[in-house]
């Protein structure tokens, strides 16, 4: 702006509002406004610097929120490993513990068979004394 046009803002300035009164309470009105805009400005920066803080801390435990769940899906998957291989040991053990049942009725039925020869052959070496002594 060039000074000229300061002179004619300061007259209008003058001449608009009609009394001192008018142009003082002009004048206190135009601060409060700039007070409160400056206050509210103030209050807006302190409100975002609040807002970012929170944004962070949200990042923050939005991120620990996100290794949490990692580690779970982690134990999970490891969870899951575990208990396919207890299952398996689980049908292992099962398989031996019938074949170990079958074993165990075997070796029943092998000494049942066994004490039958045994009669037997008992029983033949008798038919052959008896027979041999005639």
């Amino acid at each position: 702006m060039n000074p000229e046009q300061y002179k004619d803002i300061r007259k209008f300035t003058k001449e608009r509002p009609e009394s001192q009164e008018e142009r003082n309470q002009l004048a206190q009105d135009i601060r409060q406004q700039r007070k409160e805009y400056f206050s509210n400005r103030g209050n807006l920066n302190a409100k975002s610097e609040e807002l970012k803080k929170q944004m962070e801390q949200k990042e923050i435990d939005l991120a620990q929120a996100r290794e949490d769940v990692k580690s779970l899906q982690e134990s999970l998957d490891k969870s899951k490993e575990n208990f396919i291989l207890k299952l398996f040991d689980f049908i292992k053990l099962r398989q031996l513990k019938e074949k170990t049942g079958v074993m165990s009725e075997l070796q029943i039925e092998i000494a049942s068979v066994s004490m039958l020869i045994s009669e037997l052959d008992q029983l033949i070496a008798d038919k052959q004394k008896i027979l041999s002594t005639k």
